[in-house]
């Protein structure tokens, strides 16, 4: 009897894991001329606190153009499985956003909240969606990236938790 409940739970921990979205290699498909950082503060009815009437708005704080060289390696990170958690918070929310632009048009967009440490990358002209959570070491290279464009003075320090986890 020990034996088929064991079995049992290897069968269903094994359908478990097999249910968990890899990052595609192809996530980002086109060419990148430039990519654009910025930083938003963003209310929603999520973020407040019960009881309070909320004005739900999206404003932008600040924004960097990355150089070629973080350009490369920001795109390399993304298509790397090592960057993701493979995890999701249920709180809809971002703060980070990524536009990368290719001959003058948005090509994809990424995502993040520094909060959750969500992940949400989209290919525009694919339409390719992939969505996880940043791993540790993806937590540290943007946190990287904001002090090198000195955009982390725009988010308060308690905000970066979900990049630092």
């Amino acid at each position: 009897m020990k034996q088929i409940l064991i079995l049992c739970l290897l069968l269903i921990s094994s359908v478990c894991f097999s249910q968990v979205d890899k990052p595609k290699q192809n996530l980002i498909s086109v060419a990148v001329d430039s990519i654009q950082f910025s930083i938003w503060n963003i209310q929603s009815k999520e973020m407040s606190t019960p009881g309070t009437k909320v004005k739900e708005y999206k404003k932008e704080l600040g924004y960097a153009f990355l150089s070629k060289k973080d350009q490369d390696i920001f795109i390399r990170k993304l298509k790397r499985p090592e960057s993701y958690d493979q995890s999701r918070a249920l709180l809809h929310h971002y703060n980070l956003v990524f536009l990368m632009y290719y001959k003058g048009k948005i090509a994809a967009q990424v995502r993040i909240s520094s909060i959750t440490g969500n992940i949400d990358v989209e290919d525009v002209q694919n339409k390719n969606n992939y969505k996880s959570s940043c791993s540790k070491q993806m937590g540290k290279y943007l946190i990287f990236l904001l002090k090198k464009y000195e955009l982390v003075k725009l988010i308060d320090e308690a905000n970066l938790e979900g990049l630092s986890t």
